[in-house]
């Protein structure tokens, strides 16, 4: 009985991991993410989006994992200790401006766990936000596979020889339509 009483929290952090394990690259792979936003806490909005939902179902397996807390003391320390894991991330803390918009973004998240109330719809909202996020990532890498473009039905992607008489490293990887 009490291995049952963990399975589900424990499958929240689970997947909670997977899902952090692959958006966090690309949270910090969008463009201009190193640049000076065009507002305050630009980048926090970005890390928000990302990676709210798989932190939602994480806080909802953590939660009901530490049951002797309540839940204005388990949001306030896991919105201090993920912002103070941020010093992990970006090593130069002082003179890195995307660790105060990785604590804005940990912030952001345990007002939004506050707001929502109960560990069940935590779970409910981060679960589908980032199975819907996971999913467009999966539609929006199929489709550039797929496309004439770039993906794999192009007829000149593994083309190794250049009808326009390029001998460089480029007519390896670049279709005879694009200019060298």
């Amino acid at each position: 009985m009490k291995a049952s009483k963990y399975l589900a929290p424990a499958l929240a952090v689970l997947a909670s991991a997977i899902c952090l394990v692959g958006l966090l690259p690309a949270a910090f792979a969008l463009p201009g993410m190193g640049a000076k936003p065009l507002f305050p806490l630009g980048a926090a909005l970005s890390f928000l989006e990302l990676l709210g939902g798989p932190l939602l179902l994480l806080d909802s397996g953590l939660r009901a994992m530490l049951g002797k807390f309540s839940n204005l003391q388990f949001l306030v320390g896991f919105a201090g200790l993920f912002g103070a894991g941020g010093f992990l991330l970006f090593p130069g803390a002082p003179k890195y401006p995307l660790f105060i918009d990785w604590i804005a973004m940990s912030i952001a998240i345990s007002l939004l766990a506050a707001a929502l109330r109960r560990r069940w719809l935590w779970a409910l909202v981060g679960g589908a936000w980032a199975g819907a996020l996971l999913g467009l990532f999966v539609v929006a890498t199929v489709q550039d596979l797929l496309s004439p473009r770039s993906g794999v039905t192009s007829p000149h992607r593994f083309s190794f020889g250049s009808s326009s008489g390029r001998s460089d490293a480029s007519s390896l990887f670049l279709p005879q339509s694009w200019p060298s």
